[in-house]
Protein backbone atom coordinates (compact mmCIF):
# COMPACT_ATOMS: atom_id res chain seq x y z
CA UNK A 1 0.00 0.00 0.00
CA UNK A 2 1.83 3.20 -0.98
CA UNK A 3 -0.94 5.60 -0.02
CA UNK A 4 -0.83 6.66 3.62
CA UNK A 5 -3.83 5.07 5.24
CA UNK A 6 -4.78 8.02 6.87
CA UNK A 7 -5.15 9.90 3.70
CA UNK A 8 -6.83 7.13 2.09
CA UNK A 9 -9.38 7.13 5.13
CA UNK A 10 -9.49 10.99 5.27
CA UNK A 11 -10.25 11.27 1.43
CA UNK A 12 -12.77 8.77 1.49
CA UNK A 13 -14.76 10.14 3.94
CA UNK A 14 -14.79 13.56 2.24
CA UNK A 15 -15.56 11.85 -0.86
CA UNK A 16 -18.64 9.89 0.81
CA UNK A 17 -19.69 13.93 2.54
CA UNK A 18 -20.03 15.62 -0.84
CA UNK A 19 -18.93 12.69 -3.98
CA UNK A 20 -19.45 15.33 -6.90
CA UNK A 21 -16.38 17.70 -5.69
CA UNK A 22 -14.61 14.87 -4.06
CA UNK A 23 -15.34 11.33 -5.46
CA UNK A 24 -12.78 11.62 -8.63
CA UNK A 25 -9.88 12.50 -6.53
CA UNK A 26 -10.35 9.78 -4.04
CA UNK A 27 -10.99 7.36 -7.09
CA UNK A 28 -7.62 8.39 -8.15
CA UNK A 29 -6.12 7.84 -5.01
CA UNK A 30 -7.17 4.31 -4.87
CA UNK A 31 -6.77 3.78 -8.53
CA UNK A 32 -2.82 4.09 -7.97
CA UNK A 33 -3.13 2.36 -4.77
CA UNK A 34 -4.42 -0.81 -6.34
CA UNK A 35 -2.40 -0.79 -9.28
CA UNK A 36 0.56 -1.21 -7.39
CA UNK A 37 -0.47 -3.26 -4.76
CA UNK A 38 -1.19 -5.67 -7.86
CA UNK A 39 1.50 -5.06 -9.88
CA UNK A 40 3.78 -6.48 -6.76
CA UNK A 41 1.50 -9.28 -6.01
CA UNK A 42 0.57 -10.44 -9.42
CA UNK A 43 2.05 -8.60 -12.02
CA UNK A 44 0.87 -6.76 -14.96
CA UNK A 45 3.05 -6.94 -17.59
CA UNK A 46 0.77 -8.30 -20.59
CA UNK A 47 -2.03 -8.71 -18.24
CA UNK A 48 -5.70 -8.77 -19.38
CA UNK A 49 -7.44 -6.66 -16.87
CA UNK A 50 -11.07 -5.96 -16.73
CA UNK A 51 -11.89 -2.96 -14.44
CA UNK A 52 -15.38 -4.23 -13.38
CA UNK A 53 -17.70 -1.13 -12.04
CA UNK A 54 -15.37 1.27 -13.78
CA UNK A 55 -17.08 4.37 -12.53
CA UNK A 56 -15.17 7.66 -13.60
CA UNK A 57 -12.51 5.45 -15.29
CA UNK A 58 -10.14 6.17 -12.82
CA UNK A 59 -8.48 2.43 -12.34
CA UNK A 60 -7.65 2.07 -15.97
CA UNK A 61 -4.64 4.68 -16.49
CA UNK A 62 -3.32 3.33 -13.52
CA UNK A 63 -3.07 -0.15 -14.76
CA UNK A 64 -2.45 0.54 -17.94
CA UNK A 65 1.08 2.37 -16.59
CA UNK A 66 2.03 -1.06 -15.46
CA UNK A 67 1.65 -2.61 -18.55
CA UNK A 68 -1.96 -3.90 -18.88
CA UNK A 69 -4.16 -3.75 -21.26
CA UNK A 70 -7.90 -2.84 -19.49
CA UNK A 71 -11.40 -3.17 -20.46
CA UNK A 72 -14.03 -0.98 -18.04
CA UNK A 73 -17.05 -2.05 -17.44
CA UNK A 74 -20.19 -0.01 -15.67
CA UNK A 75 -23.54 0.02 -15.66
CA UNK A 76 -23.30 4.04 -15.45
CA UNK A 77 -19.49 5.09 -16.84
CA UNK A 78 -18.73 8.61 -15.66
CA UNK A 79 -15.43 8.31 -17.47
CA UNK A 80 -12.67 6.22 -19.16
CA UNK A 81 -11.83 4.73 -22.52
CA UNK A 82 -12.71 1.62 -24.03
CA UNK A 83 -16.00 1.17 -21.70
CA UNK A 84 -17.98 -1.16 -22.17
CA UNK A 85 -21.49 -0.57 -20.97
CA UNK A 86 -23.16 -3.48 -18.87
CA UNK A 87 -24.26 -5.48 -15.76
CA UNK A 88 -22.02 -6.77 -13.59
CA UNK A 89 -24.74 -10.07 -12.95
CA UNK A 90 -24.08 -10.73 -16.42
CA UNK A 91 -20.95 -9.83 -17.68
CA UNK A 92 -20.57 -9.70 -22.02
CA UNK A 93 -17.93 -11.57 -21.59
CA UNK A 94 -16.99 -15.39 -22.74
CA UNK A 95 -15.40 -17.59 -20.17
CA UNK A 96 -12.22 -17.06 -19.36
CA UNK A 97 -10.91 -13.96 -20.98
CA UNK A 98 -9.21 -11.93 -18.37
CA UNK A 99 -6.19 -13.08 -16.32
CA UNK A 100 -7.38 -10.16 -13.52
CA UNK A 101 -10.21 -8.50 -12.61
CA UNK A 102 -10.08 -5.10 -10.22
CA UNK A 103 -13.44 -4.29 -8.69
CA UNK A 104 -13.12 -1.23 -6.35
CA UNK A 105 -16.29 -0.31 -4.50
CA UNK A 106 -18.45 -2.03 -6.26
CA UNK A 107 -19.78 -4.89 -4.07
CA UNK A 108 -22.49 -2.36 -1.91
CA UNK A 109 -23.91 -1.19 -5.22
CA UNK A 110 -25.11 -4.93 -6.52
CA UNK A 111 -27.90 -6.52 -5.16
CA UNK A 112 -26.55 -10.27 -4.91
CA UNK A 113 -22.82 -10.69 -3.94
CA UNK A 114 -23.10 -14.16 -4.61
CA UNK A 115 -23.79 -13.57 -8.33
CA UNK A 116 -21.11 -10.86 -8.87
CA UNK A 117 -18.67 -12.97 -7.34
CA UNK A 118 -19.93 -16.13 -9.71
CA UNK A 119 -19.43 -13.91 -12.64
CA UNK A 120 -16.03 -11.95 -11.71
CA UNK A 121 -14.54 -16.02 -11.06
CA UNK A 122 -16.44 -16.92 -14.46
CA UNK A 123 -14.34 -14.10 -17.20
CA UNK A 124 -10.90 -15.19 -15.22
CA UNK A 125 -8.64 -17.85 -16.60
CA UNK A 126 -7.80 -20.67 -14.34
CA UNK A 127 -5.09 -19.28 -12.14
CA UNK A 128 -6.10 -15.58 -12.72
CA UNK A 129 -6.51 -12.87 -9.36
CA UNK A 130 -9.29 -10.74 -8.30
CA UNK A 131 -9.04 -7.40 -6.45
CA UNK A 132 -12.10 -6.76 -4.57
CA UNK A 133 -12.92 -4.48 -1.72
CA UNK A 134 -16.02 -3.02 -0.60
CA UNK A 135 -17.59 -0.06 1.82
CA UNK A 136 -18.75 -2.92 4.85
CA UNK A 137 -22.36 -1.84 5.85
CA UNK A 138 -21.64 -1.21 9.46
CA UNK A 139 -18.80 0.87 9.04
CA UNK A 140 -19.29 4.34 10.07
CA UNK A 141 -19.38 5.55 6.13
CA UNK A 142 -21.19 1.92 4.96
CA UNK A 143 -24.68 4.17 4.62
CA UNK A 144 -22.36 6.02 1.99
CA UNK A 145 -24.33 9.32 1.82
CA UNK A 146 -26.96 8.17 3.86
CA UNK A 147 -24.87 7.57 7.54
CA UNK A 148 -25.50 7.25 10.12
CA UNK A 149 -28.99 6.67 9.14
CA UNK A 150 -27.90 3.18 7.62
CA UNK A 151 -27.29 1.84 10.96
CA UNK A 152 -31.46 1.53 11.08
CA UNK A 153 -31.57 -0.85 7.98
CA UNK A 154 -32.35 0.59 4.49
CA UNK A 155 -36.22 1.15 4.98
CA UNK A 156 -36.15 3.62 7.69
CA UNK A 157 -32.53 5.26 6.36
CA UNK A 158 -34.91 6.61 3.55
CA UNK A 159 -37.01 8.31 5.81
CA UNK A 160 -34.68 9.67 8.31
CA UNK A 161 -32.75 10.88 5.44
CA UNK A 162 -35.12 12.31 3.62
CA UNK A 163 -36.46 14.26 7.15
CA UNK A 164 -33.10 15.13 7.63
CA UNK A 165 -32.15 16.51 3.52
CA UNK A 166 -35.85 16.78 2.01
CA UNK A 167 -34.25 14.96 -0.98
CA UNK A 168 -32.71 11.60 -2.27
CA UNK A 169 -28.75 11.22 -2.44
CA UNK A 170 -27.74 9.06 -5.16
CA UNK A 171 -26.96 5.77 -3.34
CA UNK A 172 -30.45 4.79 -2.23
CA UNK A 173 -30.28 1.74 0.28
CA UNK A 174 -32.22 -0.93 -0.84
CA UNK A 175 -32.08 0.40 -4.50
CA UNK A 176 -28.42 1.57 -5.31
CA UNK A 177 -26.70 0.22 -2.06
CA UNK A 178 -27.00 -2.80 -0.60
CA UNK A 179 -25.44 -4.79 2.89
CA UNK A 180 -22.24 -6.45 2.57
CA UNK A 181 -20.94 -7.91 5.02
CA UNK A 182 -17.04 -9.42 6.02
CA UNK A 183 -18.13 -12.57 7.79
CA UNK A 184 -20.67 -14.19 5.12
CA UNK A 185 -18.61 -12.92 2.34
CA UNK A 186 -15.43 -14.82 3.63
CA UNK A 187 -17.28 -18.09 4.96
CA UNK A 188 -19.23 -17.90 0.99
CA UNK A 189 -15.26 -17.80 -0.65
CA UNK A 190 -13.84 -19.97 1.91
CA UNK A 191 -16.07 -22.70 0.91
CA UNK A 192 -14.91 -25.77 -0.34
CA UNK A 193 -16.96 -25.46 -3.75
CA UNK A 194 -16.05 -21.88 -4.10
CA UNK A 195 -14.15 -20.73 -7.23
CA UNK A 196 -11.73 -18.97 -5.77
CA UNK A 197 -8.79 -19.18 -2.89
CA UNK A 198 -8.65 -16.25 -0.66
CA UNK A 199 -4.76 -14.97 -1.13
CA UNK A 200 -5.65 -12.08 1.87
CA UNK A 201 -7.99 -10.58 3.45
CA UNK A 202 -7.06 -6.91 5.14
CA UNK A 203 -8.95 -3.79 5.86
CA UNK A 204 -8.22 -1.39 3.49
CA UNK A 205 -7.54 1.11 4.96
CA UNK A 206 -5.04 0.27 7.63
CA UNK A 207 -3.93 -3.54 5.99
CA UNK A 208 -1.27 -4.01 8.97
CA UNK A 209 -4.09 -4.86 11.11
CA UNK A 210 -4.92 -7.74 9.18
CA UNK A 211 -6.21 -9.62 12.56
CA UNK A 212 -9.28 -7.44 12.32
CA UNK A 213 -10.64 -9.20 9.77
CA UNK A 214 -10.84 -12.60 11.64
CA UNK A 215 -12.72 -11.37 14.85
CA UNK A 216 -16.44 -11.67 14.68
CA UNK A 217 -18.66 -8.76 15.18
CA UNK A 218 -15.47 -6.41 15.74
CA UNK A 219 -14.34 -6.98 11.41
CA UNK A 220 -18.18 -5.91 10.68
CA UNK A 221 -17.53 -2.50 11.75
CA UNK A 222 -13.41 -1.57 12.35
CA UNK A 223 -13.02 -2.79 8.68
CA UNK A 224 -14.61 -0.03 6.89
CA UNK A 225 -13.00 -1.04 4.04
CA UNK A 226 -12.82 -4.90 3.30
CA UNK A 227 -9.95 -5.67 0.92
CA UNK A 228 -9.60 -9.36 -0.79
CA UNK A 229 -6.83 -10.68 -2.92
CA UNK A 230 -8.12 -13.87 -4.98
CA UNK A 231 -6.63 -16.57 -7.27
CA UNK A 232 -9.06 -18.33 -9.24
CA UNK A 233 -8.65 -21.97 -8.81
Amino acid sequence: MTTGFVELALAGMRAVLDPPRNYPAFARLVAEDAAVTIAERFGLGGARVLDLGSGHGSAAPALEKRGAATVSLDLRPKGGHRVVHGDALRLPFRDGAFDGVVSVNLLEHVPSTVAALRETARVLRPGGWAYVCWTTWYSPLGGHEYSPWHYLGPDLARRMDRWARGRPMPNVPGERLFPVHVGPTLRQLERPDSPFEVRAAVPRYWPGLAWIVRVPVVREIATWNCLLLLERR
